[in-house]
């Protein structure tokens, strides 16, 4: 990863390096659409972009090489060639592509996760349904990973045919520190081992380990949503899990289970196909005076953070915002000029400003425009 960002930078520094890899990228790349003519930088917090660098530098890999090769050819005693001939080296080396081809495989498994989870208004059920369905693909990857990894290794063949890499197994030693020594004399049977199982592995874990509490808190609530009433069998299960969760915002014992059991066997009398299928729509038809701690679980359900993508667009803002020139600026104007920033869909009646700012003092002369 470190390698690409580099090589991100590097090609994007300068116009006269931009100007040779869109000129490569329009000869060597063939079907390369307008937003892929350049490579994206490798950003630290969002990774929808991270998956979008690695697809994108893997498609145009080709204008990567061609681009490095004419800056190491054109600069022989400079900066730039040397750095370009490190930089190429790297590139060409078998175990760099092959990972590169590992995460371009992996990036666009998990790319619609990324894209949901920074959405603004989420169902916490259908990021749910979607991360166990991805981590349902990344298993069978893995279990089957001769098959899945023997596809990737013809590419990743191909490719060193084409840049005149040597696809070996790297040197092995009796005492090896920085890597494995795994046993094999095959590079398939070695680059899976080395690479993609180890990858899949660590991926699986991260994201069961990610969401592994906000799955259990939707497996509690899931009995309250009408529509999937029917198909909880652990109603009472679900009651108690709720009571030790929620126990602070919600009544008793003795009132909670019946009250719970009465909303989930009113749903299951009706046409599972009417029913709604999500928090907001179940809070709407419950009524707060005759299931009061049902409504407040609900609302619990409706409000539950799916990520952390709003609060850091705050951040963001707050970063573009307070400049230089803005350092002195005080809580009340840096929040109207956030609100501002943030919520620019809405339409602002200038005269009420004005008539605001007019009316907030007195003045000796009346205020004309």
């Amino acid at each position: 990863m470190a390698t690409l960002a580099d090589i991100c930078v590097f090609l994007s520094r300068s116009a006269q390096r931009v100007s040779i890899f869109q000129d490569n990228v329009e000869r060597e790349v063939s079907g390369s659409s307008s937003s892929r003519q350049k490579l994206k930088p490798i950003c630290a917090t969002r990774w929808v972009e991270r998956h979008d660098s690695i697809i994108i530098f893997v498609t145009l890999l080709p204008a990567v090489v061609s681009t490095l090769g004419e800056l190491q050819q054109e600069n022989k005693h400079d900066e730039v060639a040397t750095k370009a001939v490190t930089l190429l080296y790297s590139v060409q080396k078998c175990t760099f592509l092959i990972a590169a081809l590992v995460m371009q495989h992996t990036s666009g498994i998990i790319l619609p996760v990324s894209k949901l989870l920074r959405k603004k208004e989420l169902d916490i059920f259908a990021v749910t349904e979607l991360i166990d369905s991805v981590l349902e693909i990344l298993r069978q990857n893995r279990s089957n990973c001769e098959n899945v990894f023997h596809k990737i290794f013809d590419q990743a063949k191909n490719e060193c045919e084409k840049y005149d890499a040597s696809l070996l197994i790297p040197k092995r030693c009796k005492s090896q520190i920085f890597r494995d020594n795994y046993p094999s004399d095959d590079p398939e049977h070695f680059f899976r081992k080395a690479i993609f199982v180890p990858y899949f592995d660590h991926l699986i874990v991260e994201m069961e380990n990610s969401f592994f509490d906000q799955k259990q808190k939707c497996r509690s609530l899931w009995g309250l949503i009408p529509k999937y009433c029917d198909a909880s069998p652990n109603t009472a299960q679900d009651s108690e899990r709720l009571l030790e969760i929620y126990q602070e915002d919600i009544g008793p014992r003795a009132a909670v289970v019946p009250e719970v059991q009465r909303w989930v066997n009113k749903w299951k009398k009706e046409d599972v196909s009417t029913l709604s299928s999500n928090a907001i729509e179940a809070l709407c038809a419950c009524h707060a005076d005759i299931c009061p701690n049902v409504y407040i679980l609900l609302t619990i359900l409706s409000t539950l953070p799916v990520s952390t993508a709003t609060s850091e667009r705050s951040f963001s803002t707050m970063r573009r915002l307070k400049t230089y020139l803005r350092s002195s600026i005080r809580n009340e104007r840096m929040t109207g000029l956030a609100m501002l920033s943030v919520h620019k869909d809405r339409q602002i009646c200038r005269e009420k400003i004005m008539n605001d700012f007019v009316a907030s003092s007195n003045r000796r002369s009346e205020f004309v425009l």
